[in-house]
């Protein structure tokens, strides 16, 4: 290149540098330091176990041996389900109800040889006659 072509080569790359550079400061001066302050991590929140329950519940000729079932909020829950109809095969499900009469299902038991919310559970090889209300209060 020629000389007469560097020189504003030269000045562009110095005014691209005095934009995209940090500014120092001169000597003998000194550069205010902020402090830098760590709050310490939030305590976790201790997770109690809510209250436990155990219901015994049995299939008998083609019905449940209870029509309600009815638990605090939070409460952990073991239902000890018993198929006392021989050869016939029940289980125990639990679902919410939604509308339009559709259903979710909360928990499906193995078949066998808000703060209040509206459950229900029955057989899913009989939901017909054998069901009921499952409460959470």
């Amino acid at each position: 290149m020629k000389p007469d072509k560097l020189l504003p080569l030269a000045l562009i790359s110095l005014v691209l540098l005095g934009m995209t550079g940090c500014p120092s400061p001169g000597p003998g001066t000194t550069t205010p330091t902020t402090p830098v302050t760590t709050q310490p991590p939030p305590t976790p929140t201790p997770t109690v176990p809510g209250p436990s329950n155990t219901i015994d519940i049995s299939a008998r000729g083609l019905r449940y041996t209870v029509s309600k079932i009815t638990v605090p909020a939070g409460a952990e829950i073991t239902v000890n389900f018993t198929n006392d109809d021989g050869i016939m095969l029940h289980n125990f499900s639990v679902y919410e109800e939604l509308a339009a009469g559709q259903a979710r299902p909360i928990f499906n038991g193995e078949v066998i040889s808000d703060t209040t919310k509206k459950y229900f559970f029955n057989c899913d090889i009989h939901p017909d006659v054998m069901f009921g209300d499952f409460v959470i209060v």
